[in-house]
């Protein structure tokens, strides 16, 4: 259990889908529109199994301490604040891509 106490390793945030939107200008705008709207959807689902999960563990499991609930806890909440941000962020940049000329 040594390997817990080390600190983590900083991990390369990678996005298939973040590249292809940075060269997405060569594409026509309907096109975009359509990846962004599909990635959204990616992450509704997401954030519905977050949501899932998250009732689950507000209903208590009564095999684990209240501590250790805490623990399972705070990635999952990390993940639905995390998902809030990418479906805030595709709103944004939708509105957007429709308003310019």
């Amino acid at each position: 259990m040594n390997w817990l106490a080390e600190p983590p390793t900083r991990q390369p945030v990678r996005s298939e889908f973040m590249l292809k939107l940075t060269f997405a200008s060569n594409l026509p705008r309907p096109e975009v529109i359509k990846m962004i709207t599909e990635y959204k959807q990616l992450h509704l689902n997401r954030l519905k199994e977050y949501q899932l999960m998250d009732n689950s563990l507000k209903k208590g499991i009564k095999e684990i301490s209240p501590e250790r609930e805490l623990y399972l806890y705070a990635p999952l909440r990390y993940g639905i604040l995390n998902t809030q941000a990418v479906l805030s962020w595709c709103d944004e940049i939708l509105e957007l891509l429709v308003s310019i000329n």
